[in-house]
């Protein structure tokens, strides 16, 4: 199973956003080159993962909060 593109789409839309911070960007670019590394897919899910759960517990606006869960549960649902 690959990381599905709709993943990276919703991650590019975040670092898009108008409040998105520099130090948010950077978080994100960090997330998608983990995911990009050529670990074992699990791995690099549950890397990534462990991150946006820090990014998101960071001060980040709520509905930036939302839209990072639906990429961590969509993640969450590559584990199974």
């Amino acid at each position: 199973m690959q990381i599905d593109e709709e993943i990276f789409e919703a991650l590019q839309m975040i670092k898009e956003d108008q409040d998105a911070s520099k130090k948010l960007k950077e978080d994100i670019d960090k997330v998608v080159k983990i995911l990009k590394e050529e670990e074992e897919e699990s791995l690099r899910v549950e890397k990534a993962i462990l991150e946006l759960e820090d990014i998101n517990n960071k001060g980040v606006p709520s509905y930036i909060k939302t839209m990072l869960w639906d990429v961590i549960s969509s993640l969450e649902g590559m584990r199974a």
